[in-house]
């Protein structure tokens, strides 16, 4: 049911306009970051599939000191790609995927930091309509969504094809969770044919 509600909200026509790479954050946050059941994860565990994906940067970066900002085109592919890092699904949930400048909330001088894909989902999830709503979102949420102004047109391209994006506010965030939206929906595919053999 959850793959068929992430499949929906992809393919759905109004799905830039009507903002649905927020709704997606809701379905995602409950198939790989719900604390006690993500359903995604818990059910290739019970298969024994290794669920691996690519992204931009090794777990192991969060421990670097981040740059001022850091943006990739990729986020997440669930098919090896050229210059990514491989690893587990649980690795890649809280693995850098970028870096902002974030004002400091105590008055000081303002911060760079990494964010990852678990920190996305929930901020998103969680703040912003999804799950819940909280009228003071998250500074590092913001952050990312406002670090880009794009105009014109925006395209993601990968070897499955090419996915246009209609509109281009919060071009971040729309690029990261379609992202995890379309690797998702790979995943489950795997998952789901082996729960039904």
């Amino acid at each position: 049911m959850q793959t068929a509600h992430v499949q929906a909200l992809l393919e759905h026509a109004q799905r830039d306009e009507a903002n649905f790479h927020l709704a997606l954050a809701g379905v995602l946050r409950s198939m790989l970051c719900d604390a006690d059941c993500p359903t995604l994860i818990v059910l290739a565990r019970e298969l024994s599939i290794d669920l691996r994906v690519w992204g931009p940067y090794p777990p192991e970066a969060k421990n670097e000191k981040p740059p001022t900002f850091a943006f990739n085109a990729l986020t997440v592919s669930a098919e090896p790609t050229a210059c990514a890092y491989e690893m587990g699904v649980d690795q890649f949930l809280d693995a850098p995927i970028g870096a902002v400048t974030v004002d400091d909330a105590s008055g000081g001088r303002p911060r760079s930091t990494w964010y990852t894909p678990r920190q996305l989902i929930k901020w998103a999830a969680n703040k912003e309509g999804p799950a819940h709503f909280d009228p003071k979102p998250s500074a590092t949420f913001q952050a990312v969504g406002s670090s880009i102004i794009s105009g014109g047109e925006a395209s993601m391209v990968d070897a499955s094809g090419e996915t246009p994006i209609s509109r281009n506010d919060n071009l971040l965030h729309r690029m990261a969770f379609l992202q995890m939206a379309q690797a998702v929906v790979s995943l489950s595919g795997r998952v789901l044919e082996r729960y039904t053999e």
